[in-house]
Parts: structure tokens; C-alpha cells; sequence
């Protein structure tokens, strides 16, 4: 079962199990005292954690080995998403050459003979004109009432 704590409570909780490992500024020391008077609850939580850190403080420190044998790291995420986009691009390309695409992986275009512009018309939405069309000969312009 859940159980729902005010914020001051939450912050009081936080700031006594803090006060354990570290000492307290005055500002937040004063608002732990503040709230351990008013709130039952949270004087006792203080009082058990205090307690029961002591208590853990005081047992001597036992000397342990501890042996990891095949642990690997696991492989950056960079690496997995790069050998993935490598894989897709291998397995498109193989699928692409299996359907028949003789022409090869990009169509060419012969280049126009020097000094010729290849001039390739540009759709534009309803209402647009390119600016060219301002400057050709013979072109009226129709700004500024001319």
C-alpha cells in the first residue's frame, strides 16, 4: 500500500537521511528541526535511520573478495546503431540488385556541351512568378503602378 506524504515531509525524510553522511548548512538544518517538532511521523523516521546507521557504523568492516568471471561490457549504443545502419544499407543494396537494377546505383545524366545552360523549369505554387519573368525583354512590370 502507497502511502502519500506531504512535500515538507518528503524534503524532511531527504534532508535527515542527508544529515548521516553530511553535515547540514544552517538554513536547511533549521527547517528539519522545525518540521522533526511538528511531525511525529517523520521524528521517528529521523530517529530510526539514525539509529539503525549507527548501529551498521559500529559492526567492524568484515574483509571480503569478490570474483566477476565473464562479465562482459556491453557494446555502446553508438556501435550497435552503426553496425544496424550498416546492415540496412548492405541488405538495400542487395535487395535492389536482386530486382533487377541493371543501370547501375544512380542514373546518369549526360552533361550539357560546354558554354550551353540547361535552363529546367521550376513549378511554383498558385500565385508565384519567378523574378526572371520581371527582367525579359519586353516584360511590363507591374509594381508601382508602371
Amino acid at each position: 500500500m502507497s502511502v502519500v506524504r506531504s512535500r515538507a515531509c518528503e524534503t524532511a525524510r531527504a534532508l535527515a537521511s542527508r544529515s548521516l553522511v553530511e553535515t547540514l548548512d544552517v538554513v536547511p538544518r533549521e527547517l528539519l528541526a522545525l518540521h522533526l517538532a511538528t511531525c511525529g511521523e517523520c521524528a521517528r523516521f529521523a530517529a530510526d535511520t539514525e539509529a539503525a546507521t549507527h548501529l551498521l557504523r559500529r559492526e567492524p568492516l568484515v574483509a571480503t573478495r569478490v570474483e566477476v568471471r565473464g562479465l562482459r561490457r556491453p557494446a555502446p549504443r553508438r556501435t550497435v546503431n552503426a553496425i544496424a545502419a550498416a546492415a540496412a544499407a548492405a541488405l538495400s543494396l542487395g535487395l535492389a540488385s536482386l530486382a533487377g537494377g541493371s543501370a547501375g546505383p544512380l542514373t546518369q545524366t549526360a552533361a550539357p556541351p560546354p558554354g550551353r545552360v540547361v535552363v529546367v523549369p521550376v513549378k511554383l505554387p498558385i500565385g508565384q512568378r519567378l523574378a526572371e519573368a520581371e527582367f525579359a525583354v519586353g516584360a511590363r512590370s507591374t509594381r508601382f503602378g508602371a
